[in-house]
């Protein structure tokens, strides 16, 4: 297969979810809704005050809570979500 058929077959969408997504599909709905508002509390932070640690949510802080209960998701995963740079898009 040449470059020209290749560029005109439509490329599959990935649906795939980042580690924080899929936890949030599995968690029970008062946890998942709790995670989902410390993800939403984040986001609402100005970026620049989470990255001088003026703010107290961030996710250096989401990982502390998520480790401390048995949940390991690095920073930079929820990096990534908390900017909809994942998978997830959500």
């Amino acid at each position: 297969m040449g470059l020209a058929e290749r560029l005109a077959v439509t490329p599959q969408v990935d649906h795939r979810k980042c580690s924080l997504g899929k936890l949030l599909d599995v968690l029970p709905d008062g946890e998942s809704g709790a995670l989902q508002q410390a993800i939403d509390q984040i986001r609402q932070t100005d970026p620049n005050r989470r990255k001088s640690r003026q703010e107290p949510y961030t996710a250096a802080w989401l990982a502390t809570v998520l480790a401390d209960e048995g949940y390991r998701i690095a920073r930079q995963t929820i990096n990534r979500h908390v900017l909809r740079e994942c998978h997830c898009g959500s």
